[in-house]
């Protein structure tokens, strides 16, 4: 049986649990219309995403839900009342994790609202499929250097990079599995990147993919991370791509106890080859 794009998010969850849902926008996974115990989390309240969205082709605006927290750049733990910590048995999020300026932060976040084997469930771009396809995949240092310097916003290079290779293939922006047609760079012009990266850097959030993945290179990244101690999340289910996604769930537990470093090597070393 083909499972669809919403079931395999919502794999092996229900609607019993308690669920955040980050930046459901115009298309909620988890809608509190059809009985899902959600809260959620988005950039603006309904009211602007309807403003937003209203006119815009294949949007049905009715499908806009009220949304609970109203991001203000701070972290997600921090939005959240201290009373609901710990509370949440899963956290659903489209195309969204890309966009996290702090990947390692985002987890932490996470674990600290996610009771023990709390879910994380992610569908996220697969960089050979999307307008990322020029740019390299991200690692582990540049994550672990962008949890170092803090703060909620994007690396100039990482701006640089946005504008300097995103591209178009046949004039769409994203695509599947399918040999690629022509590719084109979105702004050609190689000037705009470098003001993106020279001007005074923005106090505000200026949006962009801060990195690119394919499952592979995600799930060495967390994999990673995990090894240190700075994550205390493990993947436990993963899909492989579909149009210009993967999706993922990640677990909440300390399961570094029973995994040794021999183990840990010999993963890495599979994941790297498989990338």
């Amino acid at each position: 049986m083909t499972l669809s794009r919403e079931e395999k998010i919502r794999a092996g969850i229900s609607k019993e649990m308690k669920f955040l849902e980050i930046g459901p926008s115009y298309n909620p996974l988890v809608p509190k219309r059809d009985g899902w115990n959600v809260f959620t989390v988005d950039h603006v309240s309904r009211a602007e995403l309807v403003k937003k969205y209203t006119g815009h082709p294949n949007v049905d605006v009715s499908r806009i839900e009220d949304v609970d927290f109203v991001w203000t750049g701070t972290t997600l733990d921090a939005l959240i009342p201290v009373e609901m910590h710990g509370t949440f048995d899963a956290c659903v999020a489209s195309h969204v994790i890309e966009h996290i300026p702090d990947f390692v932060g985002f987890f932490t976040a996470a674990s600290k609202l996610l009771a023990p084997g709390g879910i994380v469930a992610l569908a996220v771009p697969d960089k050979r499929y999307c307008f990322d396809y020029f740019r390299p995949h991200s690692t582990t240092g540049q994550i672990l250097e962008a949890h170092r310097q803090g703060g909620g916003r994007h690396r100039p290079a990482a701006h640089f990079d946005h504008v300097a290779y995103t591209c178009k293939n046949d004039g769409a922006i994203a695509w599947g599995q399918a040999a690629p047609g022509t590719i084109e760079l979105i702004t050609p012009a190689l000037a705009n990147a470098w003001n993106h990266f020279s001007g005074q850097p923005s106090q505000q959030y200026v949006d962009c993919h801060g990195w690119q993945f394919t499952p592979s290179s995600f799930e060495l990244i967390v994999l990673e991370l995990a090894a240190l101690n700075l994550i205390d999340f493990y993947v436990v289910q993963s899909f492989p791509p579909e149009g210009c996604e993967f999706i993922m769930q990640l677990q909440k537990k300390d399961a570094s106890a029973n995994v040794s470093n021999e183990q840990i090597q010999a993963k890495r070393l599979e994941l790297l080859e498989r990338i």
